[in-house]
């Protein structure tokens, strides 16, 4: 799914010359809710969907290498 937009223009120059590197991380594996439901509907109600802070938060942490508490 994330291949293409990684293959072209600017990113994909970037990735080439080793100035940046890509790595996908499953949000749904950060999420607390045992269907790995991440999104949830806008405060206020409205159409579409937004996604929870908490995998979000979970996630950079982790790979950050930041306690995920630490910051509460």
């Amino acid at each position: 799914m994330f291949e293409s937009p990684f293959s072209e223009s600017m990113i994909k120059r970037g990735i080439e010359k080793g100035l940046i590197r890509v790595k996908v991380h499953n949000l749904r594996d950060f999420s607390d809710n045992r269907h790995g439901k991440v999104d949830d509907t806008p405060y206020g109600g409205g159409p579409g969907m937004v996604i929870k802070p908490e995998p979000v938060y979970k996630a950079l942490s982790k790979i950050l290498g930041i306690k995920a508490n630490a910051h509460r």
